[in-house]
């Protein structure tokens, strides 16, 4: 009886692992497809929850604002361009280690951006964080764990940091938008030129009341950090400013999708490239050429939030740009709406 065993010879051996090699090779792509689309699936999730736990914010709070707002939007020590940037990031998510301003510590617990201030937290996650401001730990090792959570809803899964159109710092940081600022996801803050000086003013979502926004189902309310510039790409209306070049991806692969909210709480993908400005024929003063360059909408998506007047902001009128204009009548404190310079 043979009682030889029959073994592989060395083509059969290479041929059966070039056969497996080719199968992996013809799957990869799917279930690298496969991957992405889950991971697009919880982006939009997540959005979709920020936005249905700041409807809730908004029920809640005596002003009915949309957009939480962070106690330090009214510290008068703070630099004016911080100050604009605080209301975009921290409304919600962990301290944040990315630079802002120069300012290595700008977006995390040692300068009050930490977890426990950020308002929306206490709606998704309760009052679960230690106040460690006043306390950094032997060698800020209270700060650094607060810059180490692993807060989910905030973070998105594809967040592979910055693409192209926004911040310097985040660029040169290197870092995901969840590390540099705590959060995957830009809230829509549009500070307007006004009567009242540069930047005292709000045309979006931003320090509006949310039973005010005419159209909830289109008006942008959170977005992927990634993409919240691209509406100043190319094309933009004529003597609006110089659109920027070059293609800027979403953070899911493709070229100007990116993942939203709006303010009615769906999430969905949307397509920002530029902005167009059509004469909308009713505004809240001044004629359309007052208010073209501050209309910001796309085919299915809005950030400006007229016919609504735009709101002054606890931000001071005037402004630290090099360029600002000489400030025109003013606002009295507290007032309620402000008219776009025509310049």
């Amino acid at each position: 009886m043979n009682r030889h065993r029959q073994a592989l010879t060395l083509i059969e051996l290479v041929a059966t692992v070039s056969a497996f090699a080719l199968v992996a090779a013809l799957l990869a792509p799917a279930l690298a497809d496969v991957s992405r689309r889950g991971k697009d699936t919880v982006c939009l999730q997540n959005l979709a929850r920020i936005a249905e736990a700041s409807i809730v914010y908004a029920a809640e709070d005596p002003d009915g604002q949309a957009v939480p707002v962070h106690p330090k939007m009214d510290d008068a020590t703070m630099p004016e361009g911080l100050r604009r940037a605080t209301p975009v990031y921290a409304w919600g998510g962990k301290s944040g280690c990315g630079t802002e301003g120069y300012d290595s510590l700008f977006w995390g617990t040692g300068r009050d951006k930490g977890p426990v201030t950020r308002p929306l937290n206490k709606i998704l996650y309760g009052d679960v964080f230690p106040d460690y401001r006043m306390n950094p730990g032997p060698g800020f090792s209270n700060w650094k764990s607060d810059e180490q959570l692993d807060l989910s809803i905030y973070r998105c899964p594809s967040d592979n940091g910055y693409t192209g159109i926004h911040y310097d710092a985040w660029e040169a940081s290197g870092l995901t938008s969840f590390d540099h600022y705590g959060t995957s996801y830009a809230t829509s803050v549009l500070w307007i030129y006004t009567s009242c000086g540069y930047y005292c003013a709000s045309n979006s979502v931003f320090f509006h009341r949310l039973c005010d926004i005419v159209n909830p189902s289109n008006t942008v309310y959170y977005q992927e950090n990634c993409g919240r510039y691209t509406f100043q790409a190319n094309p933009q209306p004529p003597d609006c400013g110089g659109g920027q070049e070059g293609v800027v991806h979403g953070w899911h692969g493709q070229p100007w999708l990116f993942n939203t909210a709006f303010v009615d709480g769906h999430a969905a993908r949307t397509r920002m490239r530029g902005y167009r400005n059509p004469d909308l024929g009713h505004y809240p003063g001044g004629e359309y050429y007052f208010w073209r360059c501050v209309i910001i909408r796309g085919d299915d998506w809005q950030m400006d939030t007229l016919p609504l007047e735009p709101l002054a902001t606890t931000i001071p009128c005037g402004g630290d740009r090099d360029d600002s204009p000489p400030q025109q009548g003013g606002c009295a404190p507290g007032a309620r709406r402000c008219v776009p310079d025509v310049r």
